[in-house]
């Protein structure tokens, strides 16, 4: 997988706390991280979001 930012090699990792452990895929150039959370806020935010346009 390549990542979305730098186009670098993604690997998937395991994050964990005190209550809750996932995988992720962490870009090992630039730290990015993207797991099924992020993308589904990335797609519902790029729809609720209206395109700024300059106003003169």
């Amino acid at each position: 997988m390549t990542c979305p930012k730098c186009s670098g090699l993604m690997v998937s990792e395991r994050f964990s706390d005190f209550f809750l452990m996932f995988y992720a895929w962490k870009c090992l150039n630039c730290g990015t991280v993207v797991d099924n959370t992020i993308i589904k806020n990335k797609r519902k935010n790029s729809f609720l979001t209206p395109k700024l346009v300059a106003v003169k």
